[in-house]
């Protein structure tokens, strides 16, 4: 996962920067908005992407992040 840098304009819907996860065994890219980089709003997002593989039956093990 990757928490990408501020955009240099906030989005009409008050977001500022985007989390990107990818999934390897399934080959999926996901993505999420966020307004800004506070530990509850990065939390939520991560959980938002969690929630999403889990609906489809993935449960994963491993997490490695983009530094």
């Amino acid at each position: 996962s990757d928490l990408i840098g501020a955009f240099p304009v906030v989005s009409s819907s008050g977001n500022k920067y985007i989390m990107i996860a990818y999934a390897y065994d399934q080959n999926a890219i996901l993505s999420r908005p966020l307004r800004n980089r506070t530990k509850g709003e990065i939390r939520r997002v991560y959980e938002e992407h969690l929630r999403c593989l889990q609906r489809r039956g993935l449960h994963p093990k491993l997490q490695r992040l983009d530094n």
